[in-house]
């Protein structure tokens, strides 16, 4: 039986940290190394100017955008 790896890589988690990364262009960055390095899914949360975590639409495009920018 062959065995399947799932590798999801989770750029911005679900906890605050210094190292995740938060503006567009470094979440981007991120993604891409992440998928260079094997991982098929990558999850991201966008976040606003302060650096608050958010939904709002503009906040989400401008990351898809960048990730969509380099691949």
């Amino acid at each position: 039986m062959e065995t399947t790896i799932f590798l999801q890589a989770a750029l911005t988690g679900d906890r605050i940290h210094p190292a995740a990364p938060r503006h567009p262009t470094a979440i981007a960055e991120a993604a891409l190394a992440a998928v260079d390095a094997g991982a098929q899914p990558v999850h991201v949360h966008a976040f606003d100017d302060a650096g608050r975590e958010t939904l709002d639409g503009a906040a989400c495009a401008k990351v898809l955008r960048a990730i969509r920018a380099l691949s």
